[in-house]
């Protein structure tokens, strides 16, 4: 976890943190994120500590980090395994076992044994709740947050 922790810190991520003036949330501190758009806009509540909101930076940053580098790998699997090619019932496999291999490469100095369970790639890439590739690169990036928050 050492290494994600450097890379973390070499990453250059747009975050910042604003004090909010007058109203309900006087005093109160906003975690505001950079968009593709070209400015900054709030991610979620205003928290009441600097300390709270320093925390959800932290974990903002790391989840940001963690998102790319998995639609990195998901993406060169994906581009691996050619839908055509293969019969309808071999596909899963397939792309379940290019994933995984992806996965590992992507992650192998953070995690020699591999980011992510079977179980939880199979989950990503085939449950219904994951509508698209991005709920499926939140619900892992929240994996590895976990992991390395420990």
């Amino acid at each position: 976890m050492k290494e994600f922790k450097e890379f973390l810190s070499e990453a250059e991520l747009k975050t910042r943190i604003d004090k909010l003036s007058g109203g309900k949330y006087d005093g109160w501190f906003l975690v505001m994120k950079w968009s593709e758009r070209g400015k900054f806009y709030p991610d979620g509540k205003p928290f009441k500590t600097e300390k709270e909101a320093k925390e959800r930076e932290k974990t903002l940053k790391a989840t940001d980090v963690v998102y790319d580098r998995i639609s990195k790998a998901w993406k060169k699997a994906h581009s691996s395994v050619p839908i055509r090619k293969f019969p309808s019932n071999e596909y899963p496999v397939r792309i379940l076992q290019a994933t995984k291999i992806e996965m590992n490469k992507e992650f192998k100095k953070e995690f020699p044994k591999g980011p992510f369970t079977e179980a939880q790639l199979r989950r990503s890439l085939f449950s219904d709740s994951m509508s698209n590739a991005l709920d499926s690169w939140d619900y892992l990036s929240g994996i590895i947050v976990k992991k390395w928050k420990k």
